[in-house]
Protein backbone atom coordinates (compact mmCIF):
# COMPACT_ATOMS: atom_id res chain seq x y z
CA UNK A 1 0.00 0.00 0.00
CA UNK A 2 1.34 3.39 -0.98
CA UNK A 3 -0.24 6.77 -0.55
CA UNK A 4 -0.09 10.35 0.58
CA UNK A 5 -2.39 12.54 2.62
CA UNK A 6 -2.35 16.34 2.90
CA UNK A 7 -4.58 18.56 5.01
CA UNK A 8 -4.54 22.35 5.27
CA UNK A 9 -7.02 24.31 7.37
CA UNK A 10 -7.60 27.93 8.38
CA UNK A 11 -10.43 28.83 10.73
CA UNK A 12 -12.72 31.67 9.70
CA UNK A 13 -12.36 34.91 11.57
CA UNK A 14 -11.88 38.31 10.03
CA UNK A 15 -11.11 36.51 6.75
CA UNK A 16 -12.91 33.49 5.28
CA UNK A 17 -11.73 30.09 6.42
CA UNK A 18 -10.83 27.21 4.19
CA UNK A 19 -10.15 23.51 4.33
CA UNK A 20 -8.30 21.31 1.86
CA UNK A 21 -7.85 17.56 2.17
CA UNK A 22 -6.17 15.49 -0.51
CA UNK A 23 -5.43 11.79 -0.29
CA UNK A 24 -4.01 9.41 -2.86
CA UNK A 25 -3.83 5.69 -2.30
CA UNK A 26 -2.56 2.72 -4.25
CA UNK A 27 -3.82 -0.34 -2.37
CA UNK A 28 -3.22 -3.66 -4.09
CA UNK A 29 -3.78 -7.32 -3.31
CA UNK A 30 -0.52 -9.00 -2.31
CA UNK A 31 -1.07 -12.17 -4.39
CA UNK A 32 -2.40 -10.68 -7.65
CA UNK A 33 -1.23 -7.06 -7.59
CA UNK A 34 -4.78 -5.93 -8.52
CA UNK A 35 -6.39 -2.87 -6.94
CA UNK A 36 -8.36 -3.57 -3.77
CA UNK A 37 -12.12 -3.27 -4.13
CA UNK A 38 -13.70 0.14 -3.49
CA UNK A 39 -10.45 2.00 -2.89
CA UNK A 40 -10.43 5.20 -4.95
CA UNK A 41 -6.96 6.37 -5.88
CA UNK A 42 -7.95 10.00 -5.24
CA UNK A 43 -10.16 11.80 -2.73
CA UNK A 44 -10.32 15.57 -2.54
CA UNK A 45 -12.32 17.82 -0.20
CA UNK A 46 -12.32 21.60 -0.42
CA UNK A 47 -14.33 23.73 1.96
CA UNK A 48 -14.94 27.40 2.58
CA UNK A 49 -16.54 29.00 5.60
CA UNK A 50 -17.37 32.57 6.51
CA UNK A 51 -18.37 33.99 9.87
CA UNK A 52 -20.37 37.18 10.37
CA UNK A 53 -21.34 37.79 13.99
CA UNK A 54 -23.28 34.76 15.23
CA UNK A 55 -23.79 33.41 11.68
CA UNK A 56 -21.44 30.99 10.00
CA UNK A 57 -21.84 29.62 6.45
CA UNK A 58 -20.04 26.57 5.04
CA UNK A 59 -19.71 25.23 1.51
CA UNK A 60 -17.87 21.95 0.90
CA UNK A 61 -17.00 20.15 -2.33
CA UNK A 62 -16.06 16.44 -2.11
CA UNK A 63 -14.59 14.50 -5.02
CA UNK A 64 -14.15 10.70 -4.99
CA UNK A 65 -12.19 9.14 -7.84
CA UNK A 66 -13.00 6.05 -9.89
CA UNK A 67 -13.24 2.78 -7.97
CA UNK A 68 -13.23 -0.85 -9.02
CA UNK A 69 -14.65 -4.07 -7.61
CA UNK A 70 -14.86 -7.72 -8.60
CA UNK A 71 -18.03 -9.80 -8.89
CA UNK A 72 -18.94 -13.27 -10.11
CA UNK A 73 -20.83 -13.33 -13.40
CA UNK A 74 -24.12 -15.22 -12.82
CA UNK A 75 -24.05 -16.93 -16.21
CA UNK A 76 -20.39 -17.88 -16.66
CA UNK A 77 -19.21 -18.00 -13.03
CA UNK A 78 -16.13 -16.02 -14.01
CA UNK A 79 -14.83 -13.11 -11.95
CA UNK A 80 -15.53 -9.79 -13.68
CA UNK A 81 -13.96 -6.45 -12.77
CA UNK A 82 -16.46 -3.57 -12.70
CA UNK A 83 -15.90 0.18 -12.46
CA UNK A 84 -17.72 2.65 -10.22
CA UNK A 85 -17.54 6.13 -11.81
CA UNK A 86 -16.05 9.08 -9.95
CA UNK A 87 -18.40 11.65 -8.43
CA UNK A 88 -18.49 15.17 -7.03
CA UNK A 89 -20.79 16.27 -4.19
CA UNK A 90 -21.53 19.75 -2.85
CA UNK A 91 -22.68 20.32 0.73
CA UNK A 92 -23.78 23.51 2.46
CA UNK A 93 -24.48 24.44 6.06
CA UNK A 94 -25.65 27.56 7.87
CA UNK A 95 -25.17 27.77 11.64
CA UNK A 96 -26.26 30.33 14.22
CA UNK A 97 -24.41 30.59 17.54
CA UNK A 98 -26.99 31.16 20.28
CA UNK A 99 -24.53 32.83 22.70
CA UNK A 100 -23.99 30.09 25.26
CA UNK A 101 -27.33 28.37 24.60
CA UNK A 102 -26.01 26.15 21.83
CA UNK A 103 -26.03 26.26 18.06
CA UNK A 104 -28.87 25.98 15.56
CA UNK A 105 -28.00 24.73 12.07
CA UNK A 106 -29.54 24.00 8.68
CA UNK A 107 -27.68 21.85 6.14
CA UNK A 108 -28.17 20.53 2.63
CA UNK A 109 -26.09 17.49 1.64
CA UNK A 110 -25.70 16.54 -2.03
CA UNK A 111 -26.85 20.04 -2.92
CA UNK A 112 -27.11 19.33 -6.67
CA UNK A 113 -28.83 15.95 -6.13
CA UNK A 114 -26.10 14.07 -8.03
CA UNK A 115 -26.58 10.37 -8.74
CA UNK A 116 -23.64 8.24 -7.66
CA UNK A 117 -22.83 4.71 -6.50
CA UNK A 118 -21.38 3.51 -3.20
CA UNK A 119 -20.16 0.17 -1.86
CA UNK A 120 -22.97 -2.25 -1.02
CA UNK A 121 -23.21 -4.53 1.99
CA UNK A 122 -23.71 -7.94 0.39
CA UNK A 123 -22.04 -10.01 -2.30
CA UNK A 124 -25.31 -10.05 -4.29
CA UNK A 125 -25.53 -6.23 -4.20
CA UNK A 126 -21.96 -4.93 -4.44
CA UNK A 127 -23.00 -1.34 -5.30
CA UNK A 128 -25.92 0.77 -4.16
CA UNK A 129 -27.18 4.20 -5.19
CA UNK A 130 -25.76 7.01 -3.06
CA UNK A 131 -28.07 9.16 -1.01
CA UNK A 132 -29.90 11.94 -2.80
CA UNK A 133 -30.29 15.50 -1.62
CA UNK A 134 -30.89 15.66 2.15
CA UNK A 135 -32.05 18.53 4.33
CA UNK A 136 -31.06 18.57 8.00
CA UNK A 137 -32.08 20.89 10.82
CA UNK A 138 -30.14 20.56 14.02
CA UNK A 139 -29.53 21.95 17.46
CA UNK A 140 -26.43 21.20 19.50
CA UNK A 141 -25.46 22.23 23.00
CA UNK A 142 -22.37 21.50 25.08
CA UNK A 143 -23.10 20.48 28.65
Amino acid sequence: MEGMELEIERTAGRWPGYYLSLSTLSAREVDTGEDLDFRPSLRLSVGLDQAAGPLRAYLTCRYTGTQHYKRKDQETGETVRETVPDYLLLESRLAVDLSGYGEFSFAIDNLLNEEYLVEGHQQATPVLPGRGREFTIGYSMQI
